[in-house]
């Protein structure tokens, strides 16, 4: 009796991993859509800030990327507007912002506690606010700060020292800003 041997190769299996290398690939994904979940999460909170403050009359500017980083908003002006304390609480959650013109408006040395999140910004202008030298010393907490305006307000150029010592890049000027944004 004679057996016959089956004479056809085995098939070929392309996509072949260990278990190993499966679970490693699962939790390298599952580590990309977290991030981006989470970028997006952060941006549609900028969003709904920023169009809070835009409906309140503020002027915002994004910053452009491109994939995969997400836009950020990079100036805000509310000049000439009334913000209340909870337009400045929303703009002190907006981290990332590097210009900021609260001029023309009703803001007091109190309110400046409500932008202490601002630790990204770089320039802000204050003309012909109620703020004085006390309450600019409220902004010694915000490291990147190198421009301050304060022309019409009730800060004296000791106040402005007093500042500048804790602060020594800053730029402080004392003079009224006459030209728009």
């Amino acid at each position: 009796m004679s057996t016959v041997t089956p004479t056809t190769a085995p098939s070929q299996r392309w996509f072949q991993f260990s278990l190993r290398s499966g679970l490693l690939l699962m939790f390298l994904s599952a580590v990309l859509f977290a991030w981006y979940a989470n970028g997006m999460s952060r941006y549609r909170s900028i969003v709904r800030a920023t169009t809070q403050l835009q409906n309140r009359g503020a002027i915002v500017e994004w910053h452009l990327q491109g994939w995969p980083r997400f836009d950020e908003v990079t100036r805000i002006s509310m000049r000439g507007t009334q913000p209340t304390a909870e337009d400045l609480t929303t703009l002190g959650s907006l981290s990332d912002l590097a210009w900021i013109s609260l001029a023309r408006t009703p803001l007091e040395d109190r309110d400046l506690q409500l932008l202490e999140g601002l630790v990204n910004l770089q320039e802000l202008d204050l003309s012909e606010t109620r703020v004085t030298d006390e309450g600019i010393q409220e902004l010694a907490q915000l490291p990147w700060l190198s421009v301050l305006k304060v022309g019409g307000t009730g800060v004296t150029p000791a106040g402005a020292e007093r500042l500048r010592s804790k602060l020594p890049g800053l730029e402080i000027s004392l003079t009224p800003t006459q030209a728009a944004e």
